[in-house]
């Protein structure tokens, strides 16, 4: 992660190149604020039949299924779809239906969506099995937590086959358009809390896939959309000004030292980081907030002190995410003042901190995005409407 950053001396020899278009997501890969990129296609499942090695993780993430979920696979249920692949599509939709049966029972859930998956591998592409497919993808996605990215990947990538295939009933392609677009938002959204954005800024240029006329007449789901794209692109823009961060802080520019504390602080969380910092620089404004931070919760006013640190730090970056995720991080720290009974008496400061409250909602204060399009879905199978 962004304790990399910390080596100063010579890890960094150059500025880097030009940056490319903003949003495209190019420009992150020697980004020494971001843990490693994972590569995209690495969370679609492997759709062969005849697949001989396990799938695995991409980073430091947890893969879709064990070790020893792989060896039960091979074991008890490989030789049957290597055996029902060289017949008739309805030896397939048999072996399917044996695979969705043996993943109801499992209770290792691992197994259950890799059998979930392969059932879906052996049926999506013909009329007669695309139901059966259908009722894999619903089984899948009751073992899907909302965020994990590995789990999310497959979603995407069987609904929206689902959606493209003329295989599909065409009353049921645009359920799984939705579905499919729903999936990416999600996924996307999820990559960019985990702090893959050059992952995500892949992924949100796949939502064009399947932004069909019905899909454009859901305001609710294109509003979604719309609000992925700008948050991705504007999270490449962010770390692109904090990569420029810091490399002046490299060349002793102490000022650089607090975007990054803030970003440690209100974007991802990392202690070690912010420790750091405040170690170098003690009388810096990072190293300021931090005290003030671990004085608040015995002491009010320093919520106070330290939300009005943040209003000026935040209104001194540029216009942005980390912007507006510091002054709603002073927003929280004035809204705790106040809420705090022992400041009632303290009028002038409450006066100050109500003032303040209001202007930084007109400023932009804003929380992390709270959409997940997909969770709905996710859980017990649920009917749809074609």
């Amino acid at each position: 992660m962004i304790l990399a950053c910390f080596g100063w001396a010579g890890t960094i020899s150059a500025f880097a190149a030009p940056a490319p278009a903003t949003g495209s997501g190019d420009s992150l890969a020697d980004n020494p604020l971001l843990p490693p990129a994972i590569a995209v296609p690495d969370l679609w499942p492997d759709l062969t039949l005849n697949e001989t090695v396990p799938s695995i993780a991409p980073g430091r993430f947890k893969p879709l299924y064990s070790a020893s979920d792989w060896r039960r696979y091979e074991k008890n249920y490989a030789p049957q779809i290597l055996s029902a692949m060289r017949h008739r599509v309805l030896d397939k939709i048999a072996a399917a239906h044996t695979l969705l049966s043996a993943a109801k029972k499992t209770r290792h859930p691992g197994l259950g969506r890799l059998l979930d998956i392969k059932a879906f591998a052996l049926t999506y592409q013909s009329r007669l099995g695309s139901p059966v497919a259908q009722q894999a993808l619903a089984d899948y996605m009751t073992r899907v937590a909302p965020d994990n990215i590995v789990e999310l990947g497959p979603i995407w990538t069987m609904s929206q086959l689902l959606a493209y295939l003329g295989a599909t009933p065409p009353q049921d392609r645009e359920h799984f358009a939705a579905l499919a677009e729903r999936a990416d938002v999600q996924l996307t959204l999820q990559l960019l809390r985990d702090a893959q954005v050059a992952a995500a800024a892949r992924t949100v240029r796949l939502l064009v896939i399947e932004e069909t006329l019905p899909v454009r007449r859901n305001p609710v789901l294109m509003g979604q959309i719309s609000n992925t794209r700008a948050l991705t692109s504007q999270s490449v823009t962010m770390m692109d000004y904090l990569d420029q961060q810091y490399h002046r802080l490299l060349q002793g520019h102490i000022a650089a030292a607090t975007p990054i504390y803030l970003y440690a602080l209100v974007i991802q969380n990392e202690p070690l980081v912010r420790q750091q910092i405040v170690h170098r620089w003690p009388k810096s404004v990072p190293a300021q907030i931090q005290s003030l931070l671990a004085a608040a919760p015995q002491n009010p006013h320093a919520d106070f002190a330290v939300a009005k640190l943040l209003h000026d730090a935040g209104s001194a970056l540029p216009w942005g995410i980390l912007r507006d995720r510091t002054l709603y991080d002073s927003l929280r720290h004035y809204h705790r003042f106040l809420n705090n009974p022992k400041t009632k008496w303290d009028r002038i400061s409450r006066t100050l901190a109500k003032i303040a409250v209001e202007h930084l909602i007109e400023q932009g204060a804003r929380p992390h995005p709270d959409m997940a399009p997909l969770t709905p879905f996710l859980g017990p199978a649920k009917p749809h409407k074609s």
